[in-house]
C-alpha cells in the first residue's frame, strides 16, 4: 500500500506541476485540508483495508474492490445526473452477483 501511494505521487506530480499554479497550499485552510485528507482517507481508509485483509481472504477482498466503480458511477448519476447505459447497468449486475457469490462460498471469510 506504501509503495502503490508513493509511485501514484511520483505519477501524478508532472500532471500537477503542469495544470496547477501552485504545487502546494498557501493558506492555513488548505494545509489543514491537505492533512485531513491524509488522516482520513490514506490512514483510516488504508488501515481499514489491512485490516480486512487480516479477516477477509485477499481473493475476496480484491473482489469487493470491484464495488468501488459501481458506487461512483452511482454517486456520479445522482449528483451530476450522468447517463448509465444498459451495458454499465449489465456490468453493475455482474460485478454484485459475483461479489455476492463470493461472499457465500466459505472460503471468503479466514478461519
Amino acid at each position: 500500500m506504501t509503495w502503490a501511494s508513493a509511485i501514484a505521487s511520483i505519477l501524478l506530480l508532472p500532471i500537477v506541476m503542469l495544470t496547477e499554479e501552485r504545487l502546494f497550499p498557501y493558506s492555513i485552510n488548505g494545509w489543514l485540508s491537505v492533512i485531513c485528507l491524509a488522516l482520513i482517507c490514506q490512514t483510516i481508509g488504508l488501515g481499514l483495508y489491512s485490516y480486512c485483509l487480516n479477516k477477509l481472504s485477499s481473493g475476496f477482498v480484491s473482489l469487493c474492490d470491484l464495488i468501488v466503480p459501481v458506487f461512483s458511477a452511482l454517486e456520479a448519476w445522482a449528483i451530476f445526473s450522468e447517463n448509465i447505459k444498459g451495458a454499465t447497468l449489465l456490468s453493475f449486475a455482474v460485478i454484485l452477483l459475483g461479489a455476492y457469490l463470493g461472499l457465500s462460498s466459505k472460503s471468503a471469510i479466514k478461519v
